[in-house]
């Protein structure tokens, strides 16, 4: 597995307290779509952060040999369900999958920042 995180959140914790909702956007990889598409890769984080502006950090982001993973946190989760219908829209020739939970500890980045 590849990590790769935003080291401004590893001693903030006023910024990781103001934002309790974990967003995942994971992206599987197809015969076709893999890790070393580096400029589709590149292109799909931007439209994450995009889409996810001012509403969303992202703070995390996974690869492995089956799939890349957004990991955001946010201060609500109210507009979750149209940002992963923005995403679909946006990255039609991809299956976005999205999921959102409570993680006030931040537990996710926590122990992949510190591992890394």
């Amino acid at each position: 597995m590849v990590v790769r995180f935003d080291a401004r959140f590893r001693h903030d914790a006023s910024a990781r307290s103001a934002a309790p909702i974990r967003i995942g956007v994971a992206l599987p990889f197809t015969e076709r779509f893999g890790p070393r598409d580096r400029k589709q890769l590149d292109k799909i984080e931007d439209t994450v952060e995009d889409v996810a502006a001012g509403r969303a950090v992202l703070v995390l982001i996974l690869t492995t040999p089956q799939m890349r993973e957004h990991v955001l946190y946010s201060s609500n989760g109210e507009w979750i369900p149209q940002f992963h219908q923005d995403l679909k829209r946006k990255l039609r020739r991809y299956d976005v999958q999205v999921i959102a939970e409570e993680d006030a500890d931040w537990s996710v980045y926590t122990d992949l920042a510190r591992t890394s």
